[in-house]
């Protein structure tokens, strides 16, 4: 089944419980894993300070507040942390865009 149909089944109520067939490489029998439902925050910002003096900023998905985390992480390249940069790349290399 594609990884769509695979995330389609998965889904359901905050913690209910669900059965999971795996496959190992390594292992020659399948294995069942138990696991409760959760909803998964994705980091839609990251940002990291390079050599040379400059910022680094990926943004990888345009959820609602993903204004306010880049500002944030533009802000703190100025702050106590990392001392002034020199200037910042912005990484939008594979996104799914926005509106």
């Amino acid at each position: 089944m594609s990884l769509t149909e695979a995330v389609k089944q998965m889904r359901g109520p905050k913690g209910s419980r669900i059965k999971l067939l795996l496959a190992r490489n390594g292992l020659s029998e399948l294995f069942t894993v138990t696991m409760a439902r959760d909803v998964i925050k994705i980091q839609s910002v990251k940002s990291k300070t390079l050599d040379g003096g400059y910022g680094y900023v990926r943004v990888t998905t345009f959820p609602g507040g993903t204004n306010d985390t880049l500002e944030k992480a533009l802000d703190d390249f100025q702050g106590k942390d990392h001392g002034k940069v020199k200037g910042v790349v912005l990484d939008l290399r594979d996104n799914p865009g926005g509106c």
